[in-house]
């Protein structure tokens, strides 16, 4: 199988697969040598904030002389983004050697593992094949029943807790919270952000398996900041030296997409409500009584009304564009959902390049899925290219 035919049957896979238990996944890593068990690592859980938090957390302790694996997802670009070791994205040559071996096995013993089950195999595969001295995994979605549980980590970090993926994970908060708590083991240590200290069943289940619970209280008007403070407990208790440096650096960086302003353009992957409360206080701290026009690309698993009722409080023009993956909501459904609020401020279009550039500020974004062509506009045009 050549590589492009190998890619093309791992994205034909579903994204993610309901289970009611890890049997499957611990049998296929059983026959695999149990590679998650090479190396010591950190499971980052939670709504919002685990991508952000795994990469301050890997950039600390990279910057302090260590080998780290970063796991994480979604990409913007390519696949290869979520597999990193010292920032350098796993090699196609390696993603092609490893899945060659892996796929036969997969088609054996577990046919219907998902796209993310496939990342997350490979992922620990090519960590234990290179020897990191530590992987920062970040789960998919929940935490119990996400393929990344099968790891006990030294240290498990629950960021936050909001509405989302509720078809899987439960529409009350404590259904969400209880997925959240299935990631905590026994005697490992626990991080917990600010909103996740307020769950009960969180707090139980780490009293039942005797982990010691950290509880992060920082409240900050920029969602960055509590970030950063979740990272600096999560790396004051992995027992590494440290350097000053090293901490300062690597808790002020942010993956694409967190807050990243370009010019006049904020791009920002929030995609939930709760999100796109902190991505609105944000914009209150950053541009104070600044109007902002936004270009919005939805989930429709997601919360769509609530969604758009916070945002059209704020937004002075919404730009509906259509995001390329079957997941999405559909731009009809979106313009409906405004109409019905009595919210008139808003167009279709059918590309990004029908609306940058534009002199006012503008906001991007809800799903992964439009920021690669928004970023790719911005930066031809920083270049001087069209």
């Amino acid at each position: 199988m050549i590589y492009e035919e190998l890619l093309h049957h791992v994205f034909s896979k579903k994204s993610h697969h309901l289970r009611d238990s890890l049997e499957l996944p611990l049998a296929l890593a059983a026959a695999l040598g149990d590679p998650h068990t090479a190396f010591p690592s950190v499971h980052i859980v939670g709504t919002n904030g685990k991508g952000s938090v795994s990469t301050k957390i890997a950039k600390v302790l990279e910057l302090s002389g260590l080998r780290v694996g970063l796991f994480t997802s979604p990409h913007l670009v390519c696949f290869r983004e979520r597999i990193v070791i010292n920032g350098e994205k796993i090699p196609e040559e390696r993603v092609f050697a490893i899945l060659s071996d892996l796929l036969p096995i997969v088609e054996k013993l577990y046919p219907q593992a998902s796209f993310f089950d496939l990342m997350t195999f490979l992922a620990f595969l090519y960590f234990r094949e290179e020897k990191v001295d530590i992987a920062v995994v970040e789960a998919g979605i929940g935490g119990w029943l996400d393929t990344t549980n099968i790891i006990c980590p030294l240290l498990t970090v629950v960021t936050s807790i909001g509405h989302d993926h509720e078809a899987i994970l439960g529409t009350t908060l404590e259904d969400i919270a209880r997925h959240k708590a299935g990631a905590i083991k026994p005697k490992v240590p626990v991080v917990l952000g600010p909103s996740a200290t307020q769950h009960k069943v969180i707090l139980e289940q780490a009293h039942l398996c005797g982990s010691p619970v950290y509880p992060v209280h920082t409240q900050a008007p920029f969602y960055d900041e509590e970030n950063q403070a979740v990272a600096l407990q999560a790396v004051q208790l992995l027992h590494f030296t440290l350097l000053d440096s090293a901490t300062e650096a690597g808790l002020k960086v942010r993956p694409p997409c967190r807050f990243e302003v370009r010019g006049n353009v904020v791009l920002d992957v929030a995609h939930n409500p709760d999100g796109l409360q902190r991505l609105l206080d944000a914009l209150d701290l950053h541009f104070p009584e600044c109007s902002f026009k936004v270009i919005l690309g939805l989930s429709r698993d997601k919360d769509v009304r609530l969604f758009l009722k916070k945002l059209i409080q704020k937004a002075s023009h919404i730009f509906l564009v259509q995001a390329a993956t079957p997941r999405a909501a559909s731009v009809a459904e979106m313009a409906t959902l405004l109409e019905q609020e009595q919210y008139p401020h808003f167009t279709i279009r059918q590309t990004i390049a029908e609306i940058l550039p534009c002199n006012e500020l503008i906001v991007v974004c809800g799903t992964f899925y439009i920021m690669q062509e928004v970023r790719e506009h911005i930066i031809r045009s920083e270049v001087g290219v069209e």
